[in-house]
Order: C-alpha cells, then structure tokens, then sequence
C-alpha cells in the first residue's frame, strides 16, 4: 500500500529523522478541532488569564505591599519575573501542548516518562484547587451585577464596605458561585467551538470597559497623588520577602504561568500558530492589563478620600484594610467610583457594565481551568461529559468551602496562587529530562510552521535564572519564615494558621505524596471489552472509552511495525538531509513457518517542480494516512 506523510502533524516531514519516542507521540494524536485563526488563540488566552486577576487581586496586592513608602519596587519586581520566569514557562506550556495534544498528566508523560506523571498531575490538581476559590470571586462579580439594579450606589468608603460584609454573610452570593460553576461545565461540554466564540465577544467588551473605567479614574480630582504614590520608590522593600513572593507568585497569577492552562488550549492549536510569538504578546499585553487596573484602583482611592480631606496616613490604611487581607479592594471602590459619575443613572449602568463584563471575563478564566481539569480526565479515557460532571462536584465542593468562610478562602489563595513557582519548577524537569535542547530544536523549532525561532539565550535563562531565582525565592521564603515572628501576637512559624508557612508547606507536599503513592495507578484506562454488544459494556461505554473507540488505542501489528522501523535510524529509509513526501510499503508473504509478513519500505522524495500542499490528518490516523490501496 502506498501511505502519505501528514505534512502537518507529524514531525517525520520536518527533514529529520525521528525518534521512537516521537512516533509514539504523533501516533496518539486523533483529530482534534482546532482555533479558526491566530487572532482567536490570542484572545481565547487573554480571556484565561485577564479578569479577577487584573482588576481584583493585583491591585490588592500591590497595596499590600506599597507600605507607606510606594508600590514602585513591587512593580519593578513583578515586571522583572514577566521575562526571567512567565514567558520561558509560558513557552514550554504552549509548545508541549501543541506539540503532545494532551494536558499535563499525559504531556508529562509522553515526553518526561511515565515516572514524571505525577508531576503533570500535581499541575491539574493545583489549578482545580484554585478554582475553588476563584469561583467564588466570580460569584461576587455577578452577585455586583445584579445589585446596582437593585438600589442606589455607595457614595462613602464605609457605605460601601458595610455592603460588602453583608454580601459576605448571605446566600446570595453563593446562588451566583453555584450559577458560575453550571455555566463554565455547559461550556466546556461543547469543547472549543464553545468557549472561541465567546472569547471573541467577552474579552473586547471588557477591555472597553475597562478603557472607560480608567479614563474617568484619571480624571478626576486628586487622582494624580494615587499615581504617584503607586510609582514611588521605596527601595528597603527590597529585603522585604513577603513582597518578592508576592510580586512572582502575582506574576504567575496574572499570566497563568505554570497552572497548566495554556496546555489545554494549545492542544487545539495548528503548527502555523507560533507558540514562541503567543509566549511573548499574551503576557506583554496582560501586565499592561494589569498595570492600568492598578493605576485605577489608586486613583479612585486617593481621589474620593483626598476630596473628603482624609490624611495620607488614613489613604494608606484605607489600602490594606479593605476587607478581610484586601479581598474587597475592587468590590468596596469600584462603586463609588462609579457613584461619582454626576450624570443620573449613568454611574449605575457603567457599574453594572464593568461587572458584567468582569463577570464573564472571569467566567473565560474559569472555563480554561474547567477545560483543564476535563482534558485531563478525557486523556485516561472518561468521556467529556462523565468527566465535567465530576470536575463539577469537585470544584463545587471547593466554593462552599471559601464562600462560608473568608479564612479558608485567604488559605486557598496563599497556599495554591504559591504553588505556581512548584508547578513550573516541575515543567522545567520536564524539560531537562527531554533534552533541553532537543526540546528547543524538535518541540518548537522544528514543529513551528512560520513562528519566530526560539533563541539560545532562552537555554540559558530556562537552565540557569528560572531554577536560581525560584529556589532562591523558596529558600528565602523558607528562611523568613523561620527566623521572624508573623504580626500577629503569639504565632511562630511552626503554629497553624490560616496562611501561615507550617500550613502551606503541609498542605503542598500533602498532595504530592498522595500524588507519588498513586503514580503508578494514574494512567489512561485500558479497557478491552470481550462481548461489546453486552449490556454491561454498553452502559460503561456512556463513562470510559474502549480502546476499540479511540483511534490512538487501535492497534495493527503490520501498521506498528511500519513505524517502528521508520523511527530505527539503523533501518529507516528516511534520510535527515530529504524532505519526505511518501513511502511505499510493501508486504511478502514469508515462506517460513512465521507469521509475520516481510516488510520493505521505499521513501520517495518531491522534485524541485513539485508544489507541496499541506494536508489534514485523516480521522483514524494522524502519522500516516491512506491515500491509494
């Protein structure tokens, strides 16, 4: 039979000869749809990544590290962790995605070993524990929606404080976490053809939005001494700890760097959709998101209690005392922001706007750790929807946790927005046990069709600064705690509280023990029904995919025998200085008492006239596809 190279997907028409181990990679992959364009990957990743962790989080944070001095030296810090420690992870996210179509569990292990899965694994279970929580600030967002509707807006800092604690304390709130988690499961059910074009309209909306937003913080009076105080050096910050982890873990936050969020897009990505330029345009244009948002936030605050003739002093309480450790900076001020807007009813519908779009912008982000969690479970073999149903219950649960109580939520975030530094430390093992090299030529260069070529300095960066800077910031971070006592009278190091480092570190390494214990049990299911047409086989047909459904578990001894000889080089007629275009197979009956048929392979290679059209994969194969029998 005459079979053709998938120009594609598969890396053997890349001029080189291919490892075993590639063949197996590329052999696995089924059809797959993918983003209609560039432009979509684009904004489906900004829609994962900008929204509560632009307009909520990173404003708090930022106050929470300004002091009374500015918020310069955080800026400095977070900036600097965008190029030393985002985008070389970001980068190998996208690339193993694409280039493995799978989510972290079996990414990992397909190109670290099955021995690594557990650390793809800890990667999904981090970024589900975090959707938990964030649930419930989506939640908050729709509960802020709805309420302007309701009455008027807050005009005081107190007013709108006492409204916050109220939200806090009802059921409300809950109602709208739980409708957020419903909607992000219907979404990801449809897979991409979902949650693409709803990117394309959320994500420009709430950029508007928030163009709005800004310009009428900046204009208004005072505003100006916000600005300044954001950008003001305070340069003894620098030997404070709690803000250099603060500034990389607001980073990783911002970006999605590590959470293992961009692994589940780029699986439905095309070679010619360059993951290098992705890496460095999605976080670029995200920390200038969320470098606006926080020259809002300032600005409103120092405006309205400036114009009420409040002390420097009490501006820079205000700060770091709204709501429970910050949590409700944006919910507190975003209102009276709006309650300034002079126009009747105009304040009321631009805050119902901002929150709306936040709403759905954070419902993007939530969809992407849905997607996440489900691809995962699809990889060991549950069907889509079997597996949304339990990521569902498991998240859920997760939100009735944080939306009862304030503390377990404060624990949530410190303990997993942190544990982004572990999960990219773990994709920089994935690397190395590749060949980090061999991952720069074959993952990215070689794979890309029409992206920007990945250079060597991001060798020297991904194998010197990303491992000294990450467990410098974990050892000092160890250091610190150790050595002083926490604020509150009476806590040491080893007491637990509810962000305290005795708790964090117990809850990390918790999970990765459970995680190494189960490693050899967390793997794709491998099920061969005997009587398919049975009853009892029909019913678990509706869970779990036979290997007789999936292309990548059907198994043809002549077929695997044909790539296993092409991935030999000691055999494979594929020479790396030709671009291969077919190769005839051609099969002899043995005369010997074997069962096996002779196998000969004859590559052919295109002319300098021959125009090369790059096909899809077919449906049951995605190395080589019939095309005469």
């Amino acid at each position: 039979r005459c079979f053709k190279m998938s120009d594609e997907h598969s890396p053997l028409a890349s001029g080189r000869k291919a490892t075993q181990q590639d063949v197996k990679i590329v052999a696995d992959r089924g059809k797959k749809k993918t983003f209609s364009s560039s432009l979509s990957v684009l904004i489906s990743s900004l829609g994962s990544v900008v929204g509560t962790g632009n307009i909520w989080r990173f404003p708090r944070i930022c106050a929470r590290n300004a002091a009374d001095g500015g918020g310069l030296v955080f800026l400095m810090v977070w900036f600097s962790f965008l190029w030393f420690w985002s985008m070389p992870v970001l980068l190998i996210e996208y690339a193993t995605g694409r280039f493995t179509r799978k989510g972290p569990t079996e990414g990992f292990a397909k190109l670290a070993g099955p021995a690594f899965r557990f650390l793809g694994t800890f990667i999904t279970m981090n970024t589900i524990l975090t959707a938990g929580y964030y649930a419930v600030i989506v939640g908050w967002c729709v509960y802020y929606f709805f309420k302007p509707m309701a009455g008027a807006l807050p005009t005081e800092y107190l007013e709108s404080r006492e409204q916050f604690y109220y939200m806090q304390e009802g059921h409300l709130q809950i109602l709208c976490t739980m409708a957020c988690i419903v909607f992000c499961a219907l979404s990801v059910s449809k897979g991409v053809s979902t949650f693409e074009p709803v990117n394309l309209i959320v994500v420009p909306t709430l950029l508007v939005t928030l163009a709005i937003s800004f310009y009428w913080a900046i204009s208004l009076k005072f505003a100006s001494y916000g600005i300044e105080f954001l950008f003001q050096p305070h340069w003894s910050s620098f030997g404070n700890i709690a803000m250099w982890r603060d500034a990389i873990s607001q980073n990783a936050w911002d970006t999605g760097a590590g959470a293992g969020l961009f692994f589940a897009y780029a699986a439905y990505m095309k070679r010619s959709q360059g993951v290098v330029k992705l890496s460095i345009i999605t976080p670029l244009i995200n920390n200038v998101i969320s470098l606006f948002c926080g020259i809002m936030i300032f600005s409103c605050v120092f405006a309205i209690q400036l114009s009420q003739d409040a002390l420097h002093s009490d501006i820079i309480r205000t700060l770091n005392e709204s709501g429970p450790a910050n949590t409700g900076l944006t919910f507190i001020w975003m209102p009276v922001l709006y309650s300034s807007i002079e126009q009747d009813g105009l304040g009321r519908f631009f805050c119902c706007l901002f929150f709306f779009t936040l709403t759905l912008a954070g419902i993007s982000s939530l969809i992407a750790m849905f997607e996440l969690g489900v691809q995962s479970l699809n990889d060991f073999g549950i069907k889509r929807i079997p597996a949304t149903v339990l990521v569902t219950l498991v998240i859920g649960s997760l939100s009735i946790g944080s939306s009862v109580s304030i503390d377990f939520l404060i624990n949530q975030d410190s303990t997993w927005s942190f544990g982004l530094i572990f999960c990219g430390l773990f994709m920089l093992v994935m690397v190395y046990r590749y060949g980090i090299c061999s991952y720069r030529r074959t993952v990215v260069n070689e794979y890309g069709v029409g992206d920007l070529k990945l250079p060597i300095c991001w060798i020297i960066i991904v194998v010197t600064v990303c491992p000294a800077v990450s467990l410098a910031l974990l050892g000092w971070y160890l250091y610190d705690s150790i050595t002083q006592v926490s604020l509150e009278e009476g806590v040491q190091w080893y007491s637990f509280t509810r962000d305290s480092f005795m708790t964090t570190v117990t809850e990390w390494f918790s999970l990765i023990m459970i995680l190494m214990l189960l490693n050899w049990w967390l793997k794709p299911l491998n099920i061969k029904p005997k009587n398919p047409s049975d009853r009892r086989w029909r019913v678990l047909s509706l869970f779990v995919h036979f290997d007789a459904e999936r292309p990548e578990g059907y198994k043809d001894s002549r077929r695997d025998r044909v790539k296993d000889i092409i991935a030999t080089p000691s055999q494979s007629p594929i020479s790396p200085k030709k671009k291969v275009v077919d190769y005839t197979v051609t099969y002899t009956k043995s005369n010997s008492d074997s069962k096996e048929d002779l196998i000969n392979i004859e590559a052919s290679t295109p002319s300098e006239e021959t125009n090369l059209n790059v096909s899809e994969t077919s449906e049951n194969d995605a190395l080589i596809k019939e095309t005469d029998p």
